[in-house]
């Protein structure tokens, strides 16, 4: 089965109308995400530093889109959920194999916890990654010349 037919059949994705954008704004949110972990830790990548890396994740998936603001304010936000899930379970799986590798330093609670309350900051790193995609549209607009923008509708 063709993938075109199937996704123009009536099936709903998870990706949405632009489903190139919302991939490209979550591994950018994965990558993002994981060099913040690298650099300032987990518990600084939760908080300023995640805000941080989210609104630029959101920037620069709707600077990708270019088309009207509210679009890339969906699809940001669509993409730094999606990216934060999957970061989320990567940290997850993470901290369970130190804690099997080395059991006396780590919690296994602490594992889990730290997935969890990823997911539970989901929906507000997706509202500062939808800002930084309604930015990331508007500044694509304003910048670059307006016959290589695609249209609007």
């Amino acid at each position: 089965m063709n993938l075109r037919d199937w996704v123009g059949s009536g099936h709903q994705s998870y990706l949405g109308d632009h489903p190139r954008q919302v991939v490209f704004g979550s591994m950018t949110t994965v990558a993002l995400f994981a060099a913040g972990v690298f650099f300032d830790g987990l518990s600084q990548a939760i908080g300023t530093t995640g805000l941080v890396v989210v609104a630029l994740a959101g920037f620069l998936t709707g600077a990708s889109l270019g088309r009207k603001w509210y679009e890339g304010v969906a699809v940001a936000f669509r993409a730094v959920v999606i990216g934060l899930a999957v970061s989320a379970l990567a940290v997850t799986v993470g901290l369970l194999v130190l804690w099997l590798v080395q059991p006396e330093g780590n919690s296994m609670y602490g594992a889990l916890l730290s997935g969890v309350f990823l997911m539970v900051l989901g929906p507000l790193f997706g509202f500062v990654g939808a800002v930084g995609g309604g930015v990331g549209t508007v500044l694509r607009r304003f910048v670059v010349p307006p016959g290589t923008d695609p249209p609007t509708y």
